[in-house]
C-alpha cells in the first residue's frame, strides 16, 4: 500500500509540473501591455495674397449653312486675328491656347434667330494667360478679334505649389502645438508621430467679373490652405519619488 501510493504521488507531481511551470511564467509576464495613449489634432495653415497671374476664356463660333470646311476655315482667321491682338499688347504667342474645338450641325429652325449660329457650325474655346492688370486690355482685345463670348476671367497664384509646400509645414507646426498643449493638460509627454494625413482644403480661386473694369476694382485676393490630421503617441510622465509606489527593499 505504501508503494502504491509513493507511485500516486509521484505521478500527481509529474502531471502537476509543467502546469506549474506555465503558471509561474504566466506570472513572470504579467498581462499584456495595454495600447499606447494617443492624441489627434487637425493642424491649419492659409496664405492670402493678391493674384499675380490671370486666365481669360472667350469662344469663336463661326458658321456656314453649306460647308463646314468653310465654317472651319472662318474660325481659324478669328483665332489668327487674336494672335496679332496679342501681339500688340507684347503678349507671347503662348499666352493663348485652344482648350477645345467642335464641330457640328444644327438645323435652322421654322423662325430661326438672327443672333443665333445654325448649319455648319465649329465652336473653339480659347484660354489666355495674362497679369491681372492686363485683363481690361486683353478681353478688349479679343472682343475686336471676333471672339462670340468672354465666358469667364480668373485669377490665381502662379507659385501656388509652391505656397503649399511652406503651408503643409506650418500645419504641421501647428498641430503640434496644439497636441503639446493638450499633452500638458493631460500630463504625458509625446513620444512621436504615428500618422499624419494630409489633405489641401482646396484653394479659393476667385472668379472676376468681365462686367467690372480692373482699374476700378483690383481682383480679390486668392487663397492657399492646408489642412492636416497628426496622431501623436503619447506616454504618462514618470512619477515622482513621493507618488510611486515603494519597492520591496524600502517595504523592508
Amino acid at each position: 500500500m505504501r508503494f502504491a501510493a509513493f507511485v500516486a504521488s509521484l505521478s500527481l507531481l509529474l502531471v502537476a509540473a509543467p502546469c506549474a511551470e506555465v503558471a509561474a511564467a504566466d506570472w513572470g509576464n504579467g498581462p499584456p501591455p495595454p495600447p499606447p495613449g494617443t492624441i489627434t489634432v487637425i493642424g491649419h495653415a492659409l496664405a492670402s495674397r493678391p493674384p499675380d497671374v490671370a486666365f481669360v476664356d472667350a469662344q469663336i463660333v463661326t458658321s456656314d449653312a453649306s460647308s463646314a470646311a468653310h465654317a472651319a476655315a472662318a474660325n481659324d482667321v478669328i483665332e489668327d486675328r487674336i494672335a496679332n491682338e496679342l501681339a500688340k499688347l507684347h503678349l507671347p504667342g503662348t499666352a493663348g491656347h485652344t482648350l477645345s474645338y467642335r464641330s457640328t450641325y444644327i438645323a435652322p429652325p421654322t423662325s430661326p434667330d438672327p443672333h443665333e449660329a445654325y448649319g455648319y457650325v465649329v465652336t473653339r474655346s480659347i484660354e489666355v494667360r495674362i497679369t491681372p492688370s492686363q485683363i481690361d486690355e486683353t478681353t478688349s482685345a479679343l472682343m475686336r478679334a471676333g471672339v462670340a463670348s468672354i465666358d469667364d476671367v480668373r485669377t490665381d497664384l502662379a507659385d501656388r505649389d509652391a505656397i503649399y509646400r511652406d503651408l503643409y509645414r506650418e500645419a504641421l507646426d501647428d498641430a503640434r502645438h496644439q497636441a503639446e498643449t493638450i499633452a500638458t493638460a493631460a500630463r504625458v509627454k509625446i513620444v512621436r508621430i504615428r500618422s499624419v494625413d494630409a489633405s489641401d482644403a482646396g484653394g479659393f480661386r476667385p472668379f472676376f467679373s468681365i462686367g467690372i473694369r480692373a482699374a476700378a476694382l483690383p481682383p480679390p485676393n486668392s487663397n492657399v490652405a492646408s489642412s492636416l490630421t497628426v496622431t501623436y503617441e503619447v506616454a504618462p510622465f514618470p512619477m515622482p519619488g513621493y507618488l510611486r509606489p515603494p519597492t520591496m527593499r524600502e517595504r523592508r
